[in-house]
């Protein structure tokens, strides 16, 4: 590709990074308000409730919001049958999941002892109706290319949905202020999405055609299963630990996985959300291959830094997050950190493999996670504690990503690498060093501030881990793609 050409790429998503990185970090800091509001006024048992009855849901939303929107991404060409008959079937889809999950909702809560999240069932019914076509229409602003516009909706709409759950909360207290947050992302979503597509909402291409039903049912059958089932395969922790252990120990879980997990998507989501569009240009081969090794030591070298850290100091994070009484949650979210850095580089490799149609390479990945849920599983009926079933289950990402690379040399033009694991691994040891360093020096001088040793601890533990951080700046993943790429993400765009 031509000099010019490369440039202009470069900087489209360069300004697509940024604008969903500040659209992100909105979303987390909201998150995490959301979080701190709704821990003093619902009892652990409450989110226990919540989480048991969002795991059936988001299998549905998982399987209605995959495979289209991929669809739609990954066709060179989209005409405006194309389009129109996949906004027809995402309607159909997501009236029928609605309905499935008002159905079975009932039997599923008994089945996972939290009978008390019922509640929810109108809130997240109703959501489930909208957020498949939210989904479908904001994949179709990102094929234009528009990351600004995608970050701005999908940033305010979340974020407006997270201000209104607070504030029922806040009038209410009741439950179903939780489901509020979703419910109104997806309800904003919808027209702001349309009209961010402008004229060109109808398709690319010109005329009616249509791609040959038989190859697109294959397609869309094929993504949405793959991540309906891992997906169904990220819930085996939240179902034994609450068939096991009670709605209480799920909520402290589901606590500390908020933690985690919403770091570890609103990482996943920045890289992701942007650099999907391009991954179709790529061919198998060489440039494929080069593009997948810079995809996996950037998300790498990201996470795991970052989640290193996190690890660390969460216990100290949690007492300031959450208050008092969620000790338990502190404790869950060291495991849940560490795993949370192999959910990155796994959720931005298994999406570019589903954008190249390699399915088989992310379902033999899956069943490695499978076997680790499986053992888990069986941790928690032998009687083990669930602090030792919680780790477990928080070493799942870690089978997945391995396993997938280990196994990518079967994957024609699409090899990866584990040694491209070993900078960010150093790096990450580096960070977690120094923020040990000074959390435990703030906790055995006894230091203090505004009245809070966790406060303390936290700052202390943060601001070495930055300065570490500086200081060996050159040494990270990311500078070392940079330099032989000259830009983190676009050897594999252009």
């Amino acid at each position: 590709m031509r000099e010019s050409g490369h440039s202009s790429t470069v900087r489209r998503v360069g300004r697509g990074i940024l604008w969903v990185t500040v659209a992100q970090v909105a979303m987390i800091v909201g998150q995490f308000g959301l979080g701190a509001v709704t821990a003093r006024v619902f009892a652990p048992e409450v989110f226990g409730w919540y989480a048991a009855a969002l795991s059936l849901q988001a299998i549905f939303v998982m399987a209605t919001t995959t495979g289209v929107p991929s669809y739609v991404l990954m066709r060179p060409h989209l005409s405006h049958g194309d389009v129109a008959r996949m906004r027809a079937w995402t309607a159909i889809a997501a009236l029928v999941t609605a309905g499935a999950f008002w159905v079975v909702l009932p039997w599923w809560l008994e089945l996972l002892r939290a009978p008390g999240g019922v509640v929810f069932a109108p809130v997240l019914a109703v959501a489930q109706c909208l957020t498949p076509p939210a989904a479908l229409e904001l994949a179709l602003v990102r094929r234009q290319r528009k990351s600004g516009a995608d970050a701005a909706i999908y940033g305010g709409a979340g974020l407006a949905g997270l201000i209104v759950a607070a504030v029922a909360t806040i009038q209410t207290q009741a439950p179903q202020s939780l489901a509020a947050a979703p419910l109104i992302a997806a309800f904003l979503t919808l027209p702001l999405a349309l009209l961010a597509q402008g004229r060109g909402r109808r398709g690319d291409a010109v005329g009616p055609a249509l791609e040959p039903a038989r190859k697109t049912v294959r397609y869309l059958a094929g993504v949405s299963g793959v991540n309906a089932v891992h997906f169904t395969i990220t819930q085996i922790p939240t179902w034994v630990l609450s068939t096991t252990f009670g709605p209480r120990i799920l909520g402290f879980y589901s606590r500390a996985t908020s933690l985690t997990s919403t770091a570890a998507s609103g990482v996943s989501t920045s890289l992701m959300r942007v650099v999907q569009p391009y991954w179709r240009d790529r061919e198998p081969g060489p440039s494929l291959e080069r593009a997948l090794s810079d995809a996996l030591r950037v998300s790498s070298g990201i996470a795991i830094s970052l989640f290193s850290v996190v690890a660390v100091l969460a216990p100290d994070f949690v007492a300031v997050w959450l208050g008092e009484g969620w000790e338990i949650a502190g404790r869950f979210a060291i495991p849940l950190a560490l795993g949370a850095a192999a959910q990155v580089p796994f959720a931005v490799l298994t999406g570019a493999y589903e954008m190249k149609a390699r399915l088989r390479a992310v379902r033999n990945a899956q069943v490695a996670m499978l076997a680790l849920g499986g053992l888990g599983a069986a941790g928690a009926a032998a009687g083990l504690d669930s602090l030792a079933v919680v780790s477990i289950f928080a070493a799942m990402p870690w089978a997945g990503l391995l396993w997938l690379i280990a196994r990518s040399g079967h994957t024609r033009g699409a090899r990866l690498h584990i040694a491209d694991l070993g900078p960010s691994l150093w790096w990450a040891a580096i960070l977690a060093a120094a923020s040990f360093a000074g959390s435990y020096a703030a906790h055995h001088f006894e230091v203090s501030v505004l009245g809070s040793t966790h406060l303390a601890s936290l700052l202390a533990g943060g601001i070495l881990a930055v300065a570490a951080a500086a200081l060996t700046i050159k040494r990270h993943p990311l500078a070392s793609v940079l330099r032989e790429r000259r830009d983190s993400m676009t050897t594999s765009l252009d």
